[in-house]
């Protein structure tokens, strides 16, 4: 038989607060649940204490993971496996008043239009102490859903993630959690459930979570420069699904954050990432193909930008040169007009740093005008290609006729 609710714990090298986080969830007066604990590849004594408290208590369910996969993606292993209508939230460095699961159900139960509940919210030190927010980071907190949005709206998100009681059938429509983010990923979840699915969100007003701030907790370890960032991207997609344009996210399944030399690199990814998305959908209309061409060089000079041994810039590059194919017009005269300005307005080679980055432009061109019959301009794309980097040219070409025999 089901539970009727499951308690999802991610969990990273927290054997010092792990104990008590998981003494307060099993003495709960509500006591119909599973508790999913993933260990996201721990390198301290934290799989042991959840094997010695499963060997207990029949309602913990341990995931041990061999490598660190980040939080997102340790929370989608446990919502994947939750068997209950309801997820509850906690972290492994916290611990729960003892009605919180009866009080947020009880609450659920009698409120059916409620997606996402959160609960009154108390920070402690590393000795159990109540004290204020720690530097900037405060919660505001908000009762009713009108409240609540409005602070969302605003980029403003006024619920504590590790408080929440959700409906699993929703989030799992969702998606989860978006797997991109190294941190910022409950944001990111409450703007989606908010602009994508309407849901409806609302806090109890009573104290129930104890929230534990410390040098090595979360917030602790997280630069509020790269977490504005994050948040950055995130309102930037949901600027992009209002509008109706493809989400910029799309993109990228990871966001490395390789080691970068200034801080305003990280802006300039925030803003390629953007202009990728949004420029590939214009890139459709010919008639304004000559002012996007404008635009994708611009946005090659902020890819030049990027220091090139960047794992970054390597995923930016091949996802600018995917963009060069769609605006190839099918209509033979336009077609004509367009490949004549297409060096003018682009293809100036003093744009690039490196002769592989040109080469490797003309290839793509090359594969465009292939593929709807300009062998004119295919061959002549072709030996731009060989006269600029005749190795790199070569060895792409071996390539894909190599894929090409397999298939």
């Amino acid at each position: 038989m089901s539970p009727r609710l499951s308690v999802l714990m991610p969990l990273y090298n927290g054997e010092r607060f792990l104990p008590d986080a998981l003494e307060s969830v099993l003495s709960q007066t509500f006591t119909d649940f599973e508790l999913l604990i993933v260990d996201d590849g721990s390198s301290d004594g934290s799989a042991s204490i959840v094997r010695s408290f499963s060997a207990r208590d029949s309602r913990i369910q341990g995931f041990f993971l061999r490598k660190n996969v980040g939080i997102a993606a340790a929370m989608n292993i446990g919502l994947r496996e939750a068997r209950a209508p309801l997820i509850a939230r906690a972290d492994c460095d916290d611990f729960c008043a003892s009605s919180r699961f009866a009080q947020q159900v009880a609450y659920m139960d009698t409120h059916p239009d409620i997606h996402v509940l959160g609960c009154g919210t108390v920070n402690i030190d590393e000795v159990g102490n109540v004290i204020e927010g720690v530097g900037d980071y405060r919660i505001i907190f908000a009762r009713g859903h009108r409240q609540i949005a409005s602070y969302i709206g605003e980029g403003n998100y006024p619920l504590l993630h590790a408080t929440l009681v959700y409906r699993t059938a929703v989030v799992l429509a969702l998606g989860g959690y978006r797997e991109v983010f190294p941190i910022a990923e409950d944001d990111d979840l409450y703007e989606r459930l908010f602009v994508r699915y309407g849901c409806i969100f609302a806090n109890l007003s009573s104290v129930l979570y104890f929230y534990r701030r410390y040098s090595g907790s979360n917030i602790g370890r997280h630069n509020s420069k790269r977490r504005y960032f994050i948040e950055s991207l995130i309102r930037h997609s949901s600027d992009c699904f209002r509008r109706g344009l493809s989400d910029p996210l799309a993109v990228v399944k990871k966001l490395p954050f390789p080691p970068l030399s200034s801080c305003k690199y990280e802006f300039i990814i925030m803003e390629l990432v953007f202009y990728l998305s949004m420029y590939r959908k214009l890139l459709s209309c010919f008639p304004s193909q000559e002012k996007n061409l404008r635009r994708l060089r611009m946005i090659r000079g902020k890819l030049s930008l990027l220091p090139k041994s960047s794992d970054t810039r390597e995923l930016l590059d091949m996802r600018f040169f995917l963009l060069l194919l769609p605006p190839i017009p099918s209509s033979k005269d336009e077609r004509r007009v367009f490949l004549e300005r297409f060096d003018a307005v682009l293809l100036n080679r003093d744009s690039y740093f490196d002769s592989t980055d040109y080469s490797n432009i003309c290839l793509v061109v090359a594969r465009g005008c292939l593929g709807v019959g300009e062998y004119v301009y295919f061959f002549r794309y072709l030996w731009k290609a060989f006269y600029i980097d005749f190795t790199f040219t070569l060895r792409f070409i071996f390539v894909r006729a190599l894929a090409h025999l397999v298939r």
